[in-house]
């Protein structure tokens, strides 16, 4: 795992993956700080996922 200037996670690697974490959902009263943009890709294979919105739990 290597991590940002803010020690939020940037680059995991497992099991042939690359997960990137690009962009930063603000912390709120409400939920903590939240990845929004992921891109994640093992060989030719790419996923990107852009989050809208994020549901916290109790």
């Amino acid at each position: 795992v290597m991590l940002d200037a803010a020690g939020r996670p940037r680059t995991v690697q497992q099991d042939g993956w690359i997960v990137e974490f690009l962009a930063w959902t603000p912390a709120s009263a409400d939920q903590p700080e939240l990845p929004q943009r992921i891109e994640a890709r093992n060989g030719e294979a790419k996923v990107r996922l852009l989050v809208d919105q994020w549901t916290v739990s109790p």
